[in-house]
């Protein structure tokens, strides 16, 4: 098992369905006919969302088996509440699978900054407060055993998947309401000439590649390089056994909780690159000779270990990919809609790209129940209006976090994000000689304490006015006090080489 592949096939999810000891009630058919392309977290869970509502749903993936690539994620606590209450078999399975982990931040030296000590989504001096919106355990997920899981709700659901279709358009007839994709079936082995699939709604959870942005922004908008890359991997911890010394560092903590470890230095969270290859294969010796030329005399003799440890088809070169915020994720009669990395890209440091992919799936299948079959398309736009400031404002903290933990850490980390607490007039910045970093990964609590379905209930009917008749509007799943205004990732990146500390304006803890 590698970063790259991961797979698991019928016999396991056989033997896993059986486990799953309870779907939850669904509301009366809708008679909306969902095709969803992609089936990452994103499609399957807006599958199981939209399922719940009532919604008839099925599934295309491009990949001609199940497939998960990718490492670790974590699941905000707005996340694992949903899951919890209204998911009560996937709430069990979801406590099994996920680790609840310790943290301990290292200088690249080898020097103990912090820990080891539980992650919070709380500030140090709140956490022995009570918070009845926080669970009282961290959620930190395997991405194949998170898929794996929803997976077997989809099946129980009945919802069918079907794999080896690849997409090469979308489209939408808005005099016949129906949207559609047209693909090529390679579950084969070779590929059999395009046929075209239509539904009521068309969900693209394809990725940051997909072909959609042809239907709803009528061109294509690609992602641009950051210039930085991550090397990436994720291995059976038995490998280890050749290296006593390394194996014993990673080992669980005495209390039984697994243990994380972020040796923080200058090159260490990601590294200057050229090309746009996103995520090709490196060889370990290749790694090794890099991480010679970093900064602070390179990499401790451990974290060497820890790469040769690695299998050689293991390392993958990571390209951070950005792409602008995008206040349009539907097309322009609502019948096709964009959710998770194919509407927004996050960098993994961001520590959110999962969350805001499943509550895209919760805010979309509620306004669509809201809504009904008579008004797909307006339901539609009244969450893309719900979803976008709120997206906005997650990606840039998260570009932020990234572009902070390129600096060493001081022994106490501060704030990502400053400003006064009313509204920001635009994007400004001062000058600053020590970057702010947090290494911690804890979101704020606008990002935590957000109810995705609640609020799509409750603002439907206001944000309906506001997109026919022109009524006021405000988004209230944003910080505190922010006002939004537009912003280029090429903007915060050239505030930011300049040694200038943004002002945001709000309430962002």
């Amino acid at each position: 098992m590698s970063f790259r592949k991961t797979f698991f096939h019928d016999s396991e999810l056989d033997r896993l369905e059986s486990s799953l000891t309870e779907l939850p009630p669904r509301c009366p058919p809708s008679g909306i006919s969902i095709l969803i392309v992609g089936a990452g977290p994103a499609g399957l869970f807006a599958a199981l969302e939209c399922w719940r509502k009532g919604h008839d749903v099925r599934v295309i993936e491009r990949s001609s088996e199940p497939t998960t690539a990718g490492d670790h994620f974590s699941i905000a606590p707005q996340i694992a509440r949903h899951i919890n209450t209204r998911w009560p078999g996937l709430a069990q399975q979801n406590e099994a699978i996920a680790d609840d982990p310790w943290l301990s931040i290292h200088r690249i030296t080898g020097e103990v900054i912090k820990g080891p000590g539980p992650l919070s989504w709380k500030d140090e001096d709140d956490i022995g407060d009570y918070d009845p919106l926080l669970p009282t355990r961290f959620y930190r997920h395997h991405r194949a055993k998170f898929l794996r899981m929803l997976m077997v709700a989809v099946r129980g659901a009945g919802i069918n998947i079907t794999y080896g279709q690849r997409v090469v358009d979308y489209h939408e007839d808005a005099a016949r309401q129906v949207a559609g994709v047209r693909l090529v079936d390679e579950s084969g082995g070779g590929s059999v000439g395009a046929t075209t699939m239509e539904a009521d709604l068309v969900i693209a959870a394809d990725g940051v590649g997909t072909k959609s942005h042809g239907a709803v922004n009528g061109h294509d908008i690609r992602a641009e390089s950051s210039g930085y890359s991550l090397y990436r991997t994720c291995f059976p911890v038995e490998r280890l056994a050749p290296y006593p010394e390394l194996a014993h560092y990673m080992r669980p903590l005495d209390n039984g909780h697994s243990h994380v470890h972020v040796w923080a230095g200058l090159g260490v969270m990601g590294h200057a690159t050229q090309g746009e290859s996103w995520g090709a294969q490196v060889p370990v010796e290749n790694v090794l000779q890099f991480v010679e030329t970093m900064p602070d005399g390179g990499l401790p003799d451990l974290l060497k270990d820890l790469i040769r440890a690695t299998p050689d088809d293991g390392i993958v070169d990571w390209k951070l990919m950005l792409r602008d915020p995008q206040p349009r994720v539907a097309s322009e009669s609502g019948r096709v809609v964009q959710v998770g990395d194919s509407a927004h890209t996050f960098l993994p440091s961001s520590g959110d790209g999962a969350n805001q992919a499943m509550e895209d799936a919760i805010s979309l299948a509620s306004c669509l129940h809201v809504g009904g079959k008579s008004n797909i398309g307006w339901a539609v736009k009244i969450h893309n209006k719900l979803r976008f400031e709120r997206v906005a404002c997650a990606q840039i903290v998260g570009f932020l976090r990234f572009k902070q933990t390129m600096h060493p850490p001081d022994d106490k980390p501060s704030s990502l994000v400053s400003g006064p607490t009313s509204p920001s007039p635009s994007l400004t910045a001062t000058t600053t000689t020590k970057p702010p970093i947090d290494l911690r990964s804890r979101l704020g609590r606008w990002q935590w304490a957000h109810d995705p379905e609640q609020y799509a209930y409750d603002q439907y009917g206001a944000v309906l006015r506001h997109l026919q008749m022109g009524t006021a509007f405000r988004n209230t799943n944003i910080p505190r006090g922010y006002e939004y205004r537009p912003w280029t990732f090429r903007e915060v990146m050239d505030l930011v080489a300049q040694g200038k500390f943004l002002e945001l304006g709000g309430d962002w803890s």
